[in-house]
C-alpha cells in the first residue's frame, strides 16, 4: 500500500487537484463565465459528503441557525472534508497502482512513472496555454 509507484500516483493526482483548482483560486470574482458552472458542479461534489454524513447522524459537521438553505461546514467538518478527499486520493493511487502492476507484470514501473510523469506536465503544459490563450482572446 505504501510503495514508490503508489506514492508518485498520489502526488499527481494532488498536483492534478491544484492545477484544476489554481484558476479558481486565481481568478475568483474575475472567473470567466464559461468556467462559473464547471467549479459550481466541482465544488458541490467536493461538499456533498459532509451534508451526507451530517444526514447519517454526525453532529457538528453544520453551522447551525444559518438561514435558509445549505448550511456551511464547521472547521471540524472541513477536516472531516479534508481526510475524506485526501483517504478518496490515497485508495484512487492505491488502486491504479496495484492495476498498473497486474497488468504491465515484468515492465519497470520507474518507466511507468516517467511516461506518467510526463504526461501530466504534459497536460499542465497543455491547461495552461489554453488559458493563457483565451485570455489573449477576451482582450
Amino acid at each position: 500500500m505504501f510503495k514508490r509507484t503508489t506514492v508518485k500516483l498520489f502526488l499527481i493526482i494532488v498536483f492534478t487537484y491544484t492545477v484544476v483548482w489554481l484558476p479558481y483560486v486565481i481568478w475568483e470574482d474575475r472567473l470567466p463565465d464559461y468556467l462559473i458552472t464547471p467549479y459550481a458542479v466541482m465544488g458541490l461534489i467536493q461538499m456533498a459528503p459532509v451534508y451526507i454524513l451530517n444526514g447519517l447522524g454526525i453532529p457538528g459537521l453544520l453551522l447551525d441557525h444559518c438561514g435558509w438553505g445549505w448550511c456551511g461546514a464547521t472547521i471540524y467538518g472541513y477536516i472531516v472534508l479534508a481526510t475524506f478527499w485526501v483517504v478518496v486520493a490515497w485508495l484512487t493511487a492505491w488502486l491504479i497502482s496495484k492495476l498498473i502492476n497486474a497488468k504491465l507484470g515484468n515492465l519497470r514501473t520507474s518507466k511507468l512513472n516517467g511516461f506518467l510523469s510526463s504526461f501530466m506536465t504534459g497536460w499542465a503544459h497543455l491547461t495552461w496555454l489554453i488559458a493563457c490563450t483565451k485570455m489573449a482572446i477576451e482582450k
